[in-house]
């Protein structure tokens, strides 16, 4: 069986190869390029979303009623994300590395005009950022976010016009890097 390697073959926008060779490839089977983290990331986070969209977070943003919750596909609405980070983030990695496809995650922090934070999460292939809130700085901005730690960034200071502060290296957390912490 003759094997394809796709990143070797570009596609147009409608999926078609843009390749003589690739069209005329025939009974071959198709091997995917490998994967970066932030890819892996951003599906597994897409995928999330789909499931647990109606996942609630305390409602910290302004227009929130006191003790109130909003589900979490709300925090595309960049007046709901704002105020909501913390929770946010906390809930889903409450719920586990496994639900992000993950090894491990954990809260990765900037300072600027206040402090922001998203998940940071492990895979094999690297660690790569997911931000259910990143829209509260520009509604442009992709739902969920997913992307390197240095994308995040630049991503919210581009956003901001302000520089920000990472707080503490984005390490894994002890023991992941040796792979000691349990998928859960």
């Amino acid at each position: 069986m003759n094997s394809f390697d796709t990143a070797a073959h570009p596609r147009h926008p409608d999926g078609t190869f843009s390749s003589v060779s690739a069209r005329e490839a025939a009974g071959v089977t198709l091997t995917a390029a490998p994967s970066s983290a932030a890819d892996r990331a951003r599906r597994a986070a897409e995928e999330f979303l789909e499931y647990n969209e109606l996942l609630e977070i305390v409602d910290h943003s302004v227009g929130a009623d006191k003790h109130g919750t909003v589900e979490l596909y709300r925090m595309a609405d960049p007046e709901i994300a704002r105020g909501n980070c913390w929770a946010a983030t906390g809930e889903v990695i409450e719920l586990g590395a496994a639900e992000l496809d993950a090894e491990w995650v954990d809260e990765l922090m900037i300072s600027g005009r206040g402090q922001h934070v998203a998940i940071l999460a492990g895979y094999r292939e690297g660690h790569a950022v997911v931000d259910f809130t990143i829209r509260q700085f520009d509604p442009g901005l992709p739902f969920p976010w997913t992307g390197t730690v240095d994308e995040w960034k630049n991503t919210v200071e581009a956003a901001t016009g302000t520089a920000w502060t990472m707080e503490g290296e984005p390490n894994p957390p002890s023991g992941a890097a040796a792979g000691l912490l349990p998928h859960t």
